[in-house]
């Protein structure tokens, strides 16, 4: 397959010499109009055929290597990300168990220091009620006698 082109370099070359941070490319696109008394020229390219004909497989069986390395690196990367986010939860988990283990121990404590209090409040009110209902000696003169 042949292929041309025709390309006048005086344009682009008078572009480039007014404005130099202009893209030289910007007026490719544009049709090509030779000036009288300048010259243009014809670019002519050969393309095989056999290079149009690429083989869908071929593709492939070249750059398997790249992306079998890529898919490496991504599942390497997969495996990585998800052990540190189960690893982070696992630990969010452990903080959250000791957390409601500390409240649990510490309630119970509480409850312990409260029922102490209220066991001796209880033994005070028992001996205070003792006391008074504690038989009392006779008076001696009041004892009786057979």
């Amino acid at each position: 397959m042949f292929t041309f082109a025709t390309v006048s370099p005086h344009p682009v070359a008078r572009a480039a010499i007014l404005d130099p941070r202009a893209d030289p490319r910007a007026d490719l696109a544009a049709p090509v109009t030779t000036p009288p008394g300048a010259y243009a020229w014809k670019i002519i390219s050969l393309l095989p055929l056999h290079d149009l004909a690429f083989p869908p497989g071929r593709f492939l069986a070249d750059n398997a290597a790249l992306y079998s390395a890529m898919l490496a690196l991504l599942a390497v990367g997969s495996f990585l990300l998800a052990r540190a986010r189960v690893h982070h939860h696992q630990a969010e988990l452990q903080s959250e168990h000791e957390r409601r283990f500390r409240r649990t121990l510490e309630d119970i404590d509480l409850a312990v220091k409260e029922d102490i209090t209220e066991r001796k409040r209880l033994e005070q009110e028992v001996a205070t009620r003792n006391r008074e209902l504690a038989p009392r000696p006779w008076p001696r003169w009041a004892a009786w006698r057979p």
